[in-house]
């Protein structure tokens, strides 16, 4: 049953009759059927029975009774209930009064619903298509609607819910393919239309609906509401991407003038030419138009779709025309009819030149690429020739080749056949274009298709690349030491030239990358120069403790000044560099607290002197505040910072000054626990006064004894601690340890985190600052054995945690460093780009000695300071390096830009890659040219990654040897091609076919007829690409050859042989031939 059937069904009430056998004294109606109702009829009192026959009843009120409490049914006053789907599971009484005033009470049961969904579960369904199939995938813009939430009820009474006391909520929910689900804000309608931005951030996202159906008006009857989730459906834009991409590669990628489909077919089209690219178009269109409106509204490119299916209709028109002239050929002098079949001949001739001339590039370019019409434009000539008197066919060819000869010029082409470089300086090489470009005018626009102008127009656009380049690089001064505006310009400019293809390349000169590549080497120098000199800022004493250093030496007195001048020095060479370049300096920290330290000491340095304008014999307590003072000063300075603190001794000698001028005598508990902080804690006397506790063993060891003084000195009565003249030894101890600890306790969590570096990384960072902060008193207790082992205290003690602490961050800085190293050895600078280009062609692969390493080497064919040395496989183990690391961790990747460039640049190869993988093991020399034009784009950097990847052994399918190959099968064709041309010359001569040409002919076998020699140019013909096609001009006269073969041996075969047969007819066929057609037959009857 329908859903509507349901509905039309439930309207349909039944009604249900009360019947009440009334005695005298009886007040009781009883309800039935069976005192049990179901929901969506109609309870009734029936009055129709002896019982009641005289009884007139004047009111009736309905109750709902329900836990023994009755509550009246508001308006439910007549003798007729509806019974509502809410009555459910409740009970039914009725009152009824009677004219004397007797009340009747009837009572019945509401069977109590089970509402369900009809199906498992809700479904998603396209709102603009009346499919009763769910989908599974959707398009952003696409609308989505909730079906399949019809409601059935499960009880035994299996009543029918009718649609109208259903209550239907919905919510929308979206997901990644990763993510949990998540509510979407306003989606609570039946239908949801999804946003474009849903694919902003994920290529794939799921979208499914939560559908809550409600029974009835009373929400609180929760046994009335049912809830349900769909399944997930898949929102991809990959559909839509694809046909975009479709579309966009129908044309030649950055040049809206040709299409191009000979090696942009997908494998699943296998008609090639012209008739595989209208099968393309046509399953693109297809896809476009069963999109929904919105969706192909985001189908931005659609216009070029739809002027292919335009370019289409007029092209097979043209085609349709000239095939038409082709099956009739050039009439022939004295042929039968010559006069009318030659106007006709005319008047096709005529409109195939007015079509022709309403077709634009784009149009044309589908002959183009096509074997089976790449020679109708040269076609076109030759018949227009025939047609009309003074339009040179011969001219027009003549200056169609001579443009292209010239523009053939501009190259160097080297031995293997690649356009290795231009031929000419970049001025004369802009002079050069220029001249052919005004030669244009001279053929018909209509004919520029002949033309070599793709070549033309990469080289301005070669033009425009090098010409941007050189306008960053003349930016640079010319100088032999460069400012760091130099050096800002001068890497805008080596990013702009190592994006240049090797053709680019090669009209860029020596003196031009020689200087950039000065200003950078002069910013490594200084980058390196800086970080030797923040190394030796530092070295340590006798008993290996650090101190500053000048020249290895430590620093004296007098040398402070001059160690304060070289480190600002160093600090202002540093604020010098870019931005970029200050994230090579590994150190910069250690700089930065150099000059920090300066400051302190000789802050601690000024403290001290001024000591001695405090007589203590004077006035004593001032002295030994001020004692106190630069005692505490000096205490707080790490072991770097004391060591150019020169006036240490003096603060010892005005301590002892002090300490002598004291007359107060300490009472005997006082000189107790002097005593006791003298020989456990001597931080205030002997050599290494200020800077150490004496001879230690472990630091719990010392944590014990600075605990027992301190407790010694605290149980002291106040007014006895004010004579302990050593109390800030004590003080300090205590300060000391709880500066450790709480060090140490960073330290821990940064090994607790071993395992997440990340998070390790930032604890060893904060516990690592923690460290640089303490006093040198502090630092010297964390280089100490926490505390000895256990099995073995008299040797054996377990590593000090500075050690520990230093051992795990030097692991964990291993991982950055080596990422940081292998990234700058992505790109190797080597040799100097000469101001000719350098073709080492080695055949095949030859082995050569690289610094001692025998490596193999394939063909270079490119001359470049900069290149890639590791194959694609260690470039994307650097990027899973660099994502491993994760956000908080990649800023300390000092070379982000050059491994982000190397990414892009391996994906671009492997796709390169990918495409020659794709082709069939006996490609056709349309897809051998594809891939070089592929070939092409890429830059010399891509270039030298394919080789890097090539003599690493790791291109298994040979794609580099492939395209070597290619080229050289295409120099090859080249080649026949300029051959063919000069054979096809020679075969008519002085208005007759000739026998000259048989022995140029390319063949394993000598030719020595006629027909024979016209097969194998054809053959010859038949290989080559359209583009090579079209350079043949003349190919019309071998077509015009093989039309006079036919006749000529047709004729050969019907010559009557029996003297009987009367000759006649075939005579006059015969004289009917013109002067070519004749000279066809007497070189047949040779053979």
């Amino acid at each position: 049953m329908t859903y509507k059937n349901k509905l039309a069904f439930g309207m349909l009430a039944a009604t249900a009759v009360i019947v009440a056998p009334m005695t005298a004294e009886a007040s009781t109606l009883t309800l039935t059927p069976d005192n049990v109702q179901k929901p969506y009829t109609n309870v009734a009192i029936n009055f129709d029975i002896p019982a009641l026959a005289d009884t007139v009843f004047v009111s009736y009120q309905w109750y709902l009774v329900s836990s023994g409490t009755e509550t009246p049914i508001a308006g439910a006053t007549d003798s007729i209930l509806p019974v509502k789907s809410s009555y459910s599971g409740k009970t039914l009484k009725v009152v009824a009064l009677d004219e004397d005033g007797n009340a009747y009470t009837g009572y019945s049961f509401v069977e109590q619903l089970q509402p369900a969904f009809a199906h498992d579960k809700p479904a998603i369904f396209d709102s603009a298509s009346t499919s009763t199939t769910p989908i599974e995938t959707a398009l952003p813009a696409d609308i989505l609607k909730a079906g399949n939430t019809e409601i059935i009820d499960l009880s035994s009474i299996s009543a029918t819910i009718p649609a109208t006391d259903v209550t239907y909520t919905y919510q929308w929910y979206k997901s990644s393919a990763s993510g949990a689900s998540e509510k979407i804000n306003g989606a609570t309608n039946e239908t949801y239309t999804i946003p474009a931005s849903l694919l902003a951030n994920e290529s794939l996202m799921y979208i499914t609906v939560e559908v809550t159906a409600r029974i009835g008006d009373d929400p609180t009857n929760t046994t009335l509401i049912r809830t349900a989730m769909s399944d997930k459906i898949e929102i991809t834009e990959a559909p839509l991407q694809r046909i975009r991409d479709d579309i966009d590669a129908l044309r030649v990628e950055s040049n809206d003038d040709y299409y191009v489909y000979t090696q942009n077919l997908p494998t699943s089209i296998t008609t090639p030419g012209l008739d595989g690219f209208i099968e393309h178009v046509a399953e693109i269109q297809a896809r476009y138009d069963e999109l929904t409106a919105s969706s192909k509204a985001t189908i931005t490119n659609a216009r070029i779709l739809q002027k292919a299916q335009s370019d289409i209709t007029n092209i097979q028109q043209f085609i349709t025309l000239m095939t038409t002239i082709e099956d009739n050929g050039i009439p022939q002098e004295g042929a039968f009819n010559y006069a009318q079949e030659f106007e006709t001949f005319k008047e096709n001739v005529t409109q195939a030149d007015a079509l022709f001339q309403t077709l634009d590039q784009l149009e044309l370019s589908l002959l183009q690429y096509d074997p089976n019409h790449a020679t109708l434009l040269s076609d076109l000539l030759t018949y227009k020739d025939a047609a009309f008197a003074g339009e040179s066919y011969t001219s027009t060819v003549a200056t169609i080749e001579s443009i292209n000869a010239q523009i053939h010029d501009l190259f160097t082409i080297n031995d293997d056949g690649f356009r290795a470089a231009y031929s000419l300086p970049l001025a004369e090489l802009q002079t050069e274009i220029t001249a052919i470009t005004e030669q244009y005018p001279l053929i018909n626009t209509r004919y520029h298709a002949l033309l070599e102008k793709t070549a033309i127009a990469n080289a301005q656009k070669d033009l425009r690349a090098v010409n941007s380049f050189k306008t960053k690089a003349v930016r640079v001064n010319d100088a032999t030491t460069f400012t760091r505006q130099d050096i800002n310009n001068a890497k805008t400019a080596l990013a702009a030239y190592i994006k240049l293809t090797p053709l680019q390349k090669s009209l860029v000169t020596n003196e031009e990358l020689t200087k950039l590549l000065n200003a950078i080497t002069q910013e490594q120098a200084t980058i390196d120069n800086i970080t030797l000199m923040i190394k030796n800022l530092t070295a340590t004493d006798d008993a290996d403790r650090p101190i500053y250093a000048l020249d290895g030496a430590p620093i004296g007195p007098r040398d402070l000044a001059i160690f304060e001048s070289h480190v600002n020095a160093i600090m202002t060479a540093y604020n010098n560099l870019s931005s970029v370049s200050k994230k090579f300096i590994p150190n910069y920290l250690q700089l930065k607290e150099a000059v920090q330290s300066i400051k302190e000491a000789k802050r601690v340095n000024r403290l001290i002197l001024e000591l001695n304008q405090h007589n203590p014999e004077e006035r004593y307590n001032r002295a030994k505040a001020k004692l106190q003072t630069a005692q505490k000063a000096f205490m707080k300075l790490s072991l770097l910072e004391q060591s150019i603190v020169f006036e240490k001794q003096a603060l010892i000698d005005y301590a002892d000054l002090v300490q002598s001028v004291n007359v107060d005598v300490p009472p005997e508990e006082a000189e107790i626990v002097i005593a006791m902080i003298d020989d456990s804690l001597p931080i205030l006397i002997g050599d290494d006064a200020y800077s150490s506790y004496g001879d230690l063993d472990t630091f719990v060891g010392f944590e014990a004894v600075v605990s027992q003084t301190n407790s010694a000195y605290r149980s002291l009565a106040s007014k006895h601690r004010r004579s302990v003249t050593n109390a800030l030894a004590v003080q300090t101890a205590v300060a000391d340890v709880r500066a450790v600890n709480a060090t140490l306790k960073k330290m821990n969590a940064a090994e607790a985190a071993i395992g997440d570096l990340a998070k390790e990384f930032s604890r060893l960072t904060t516990a690592e600052r923690a460290y640089y902060k303490l006093s040198a008193a502090q630092q010297t207790l964390l280089q100490l054995p926490y505390t000895l082992d256990e099995d073995d205290e008299e040797t054996d003690r377990v590593e000090s945690p500075y050690s520990q602490f230093m051992l795990q961050k030097t692991q964990a800085d291993e991982t950055i460093t080596q990422l940081n190293e292998r990234i700058e050895t992505l790109i190797t600078v080597e040799g100097e780009l000469s101001d000719t280009p350098l073709w080492n062609n080695v055949t095949d692969e030859e082995m050569a000695d690289v610094d001692g390493e025998t490596v193999y080497l394939y063909e270079e064919y490119y001359n470049d300071s900069y290149s890639y040395d590791m194959p694609l496989s260690e470039i994307h183990e650097l990027e899973q390096g660099y994502k491993d690391l994760g956000p908080s961790l990649q800023k300390y990747i000092v070379d982000k830009p050059r491994l982000t460039a190397a990414i892009k640049d391996a994906k671009l190869v492997e796709s390169f890659m990918n495409k020659v993988n794709k082709l069939p093991a006996s490609p056709s020399v349309d897809q051998k040219q594809a891939i070089l034009t592929a070939f092409d784009k890429l830059t010399s950097m891509q270039v030298s990654l394919l080789v890097a990847t090539a003599n690493a052994d790791e291109d298994t399918t040979g794609v580099y040897d492939k395209v070597m190959q290619f080229e050289q099968d295409i120099n090859a064709l080249n080649t026949e091609t300029t051959q063919l041309t000069s054979i096809i010359d020679r075969i008519v001569v002085n208005e007759k076919y000739s026998e000259d040409f048989y022995h140029e002919i390319p063949s394993d076998v000598a030719i020595s007829d006629f027909k024979t020699a016209i097969a194998q140019i054809k053959a010859h013909y038949e290989r080559l690409t359209p583009a090579q096609k079209r350079l043949i001009f003349n190919y019309s006269v071998v077509t015009q050859a093989e039309k006079d073969i036919a006749l000529a041996q047709k004729l050969i075969d019907t010559q009557p042989l029996d003297p009987a047969v009367d000759d006649t007819p075939w005579r006059e066929e015969l004289s009917s031939f013109n002067t070519l057609t004749l000279s066809a037959y007497h070189l047949l009857l040779l053979n």
